[in-house]
């Protein structure tokens, strides 16, 4: 979260399926922001929950744990929390969609989800059909027994598989999207964003001169 890098020191800025990966997303596009020159572009896909997550079902529950759980996740926010946290991190948000929708909307009806799901109609399909998944699952059993695999190849398969499972679920179901996109910008110097401090001060100033007028 702490880029090493100094303060306005580039263009432009693109994050794929990374921020997701964050435990404080604020902070994360605050170093962003801190790196990013005045006017520069922050281009960033990120993972959430959409409207259709339900916190009170069972099914929704158990599919975004088993999303967090086989990706290393954090826990996963709605999507509009993702948006907010890049205002509150100082930047204005020029456009926010998930990509997934509109390619619905444009008539794309092989949904993103679809090859998790395995099938038969390619070499990929069958390797992550269950039959090709059972074969991989032996195949990393003896790899690892034989020492030619290193320790803990079989648990991050198996990982990987309830990975699959759960996004493949959420995709079907729609409570769940990897292609948030969001396109933001770093204001110039002319148009200031306010920060928290600066809030803050002016609410005690107010305060003050409030507790002077009642005095």
């Amino acid at each position: 979260m702490n880029l090493p890098f100094p303060d306005n020191h580039f263009d432009g800025i693109y994050a794929i399926e990374a921020t997701c990966h964050s435990s404080d997303r604020v902070k994360t596009f605050s170093n962003v922001f801190r790196v990013l020159k005045e006017g520069g572009y922050f281009g960033v896909y990120e993972w959430g929950m959409t409207d259709k997550y339900d916190a009170k079902s069972e099914l929704h529950r158990k599919i975004k744990h088993g999303i967090e759980y086989g990706n290393s996740l954090p826990i996963l926010v709605h999507i509009n929390e993702i948006i907010e946290n890049c205002r509150q991190a100082g930047f204005e948000v020029l456009e926010a969609f998930d990509v997934a929708e509109t390619a619905k909307t444009a008539g794309q009806d092989i949904g993103w989800h679809s090859t998790l799901k395995g099938g038969w109609q390619s070499l990929n399909g069958i390797r992550m059909s269950k039959p090709g998944r059972f074969f991989t699952q032996n195949m990393v059993t003896v790899l690892e027994k034989a020492r030619i695999a290193p320790k803990g190849t079989v648990q991050t398969h198996d990982m990987l598989c309830v990975a699959a499972d759960n996004l493949a679920d959420g995709g079907d179901l729609e409570i769940f999207t990897p292609m948030l996109f969001i396109l933001a910008r770093k204001p110039p110097s002319s148009s200031p964003q306010p920060t928290p401090s600066s809030s803050s001060s002016k609410k005690k100033s107010m305060s003050k001169k409030e507790k002077k007028e009642q005095d």
